[in-house]
């Protein structure tokens, strides 16, 4: 069953093998209270193993988000017992993780993380900076001894 206004473009006709396993019926709420919902998908994979993943379908625009593979099994049927227990928790915590592997919040991540390695170096740069300082001054007094001295 497909939500009102949203298509499903991971099941294809033809040679595709991705399989939708389970939708769930959980409304789950996003970080900016964008609503989704859930769908368990399945692919045997050429070595006979079969892998399934999640993707949240946004009740608002229809864009798909999914995670990477969430387990591997043996056999089709582990799949689908698999997907039975998956509950609200976790599924909010897979929207979560599915929400981060955008290019969008990749980069916000990368982002971050170098204006805080760049404080960092700003930080450590002052440092350095007061520590030379108070070398010099130290040489500088060292050398007035110094002269005086003779």
């Amino acid at each position: 069953m497909t939500p009102q206004g949203v298509t499903d473009p991971l099941v294809k006709t033809g040679k595709s093998r991705i399989q939708l396993v389970r939708q769930y019926t959980s409304i789950l709420r996003g970080p900016t209270g964008e609503a989704y919902v859930a769908r368990a998908y399945m692919d045997r994979q050429p070595a006979g193993l079969w892998e399934a993943w999640l993707v949240f379908f946004s009740l608002h625009s229809g864009a798909a988000v999914a995670t990477d593979r969430e387990t591997t099994q043996s056999k089709r049927e582990h799949v689908l017992y698999w997907a039975t227990g998956l509950g609200p928790t976790y599924l909010k915590g897979a929207l979560e993780r599915a929400l981060d592997l955008r290019p969008d919040a990749q980069l916000a991540r990368r982002v971050a993380r170098a204006e805080g390695d760049a404080a960092y170096a700003l930080r450590e740069a002052e440092v350095y900076v007061a520590a030379a300082t108070s070398a010099l001054r130290a040489a500088a007094a060292a050398r007035d001894r110094i002269v005086r001295g003779k």
